[in-house]
């Protein structure tokens, strides 16, 4: 479902612009779903009481500090 939903997003970016991120709650868990750049998607998921900004912040910081 994530991959139908990337390629959706990458077709609305010439309106919105770039998607960074989607979060999704469901009972038990939190998955976040990273794009990264154009041909790359990272998943992860958490417990539900996790601080989201802290995942979204240091997920966003180590791709972008692992650039080559």
């Amino acid at each position: 479902l994530s991959i139908i939903d990337w390629q959706a997003r990458k077709e609305m970016s010439q309106w919105l612009g770039k998607t960074k991120y989607t979060l999704s709650e469901y009972d038990k868990v939190k998955r976040f779903s990273f794009y990264l750049g154009d041909d790359f998607l990272l998943l992860v998921s958490a417990e539900k009481d996790v601080d989201t900004n802290k995942i979204v912040d240091d997920v966003i910081r180590l791709y972008y500090e692992n650039q080559s």
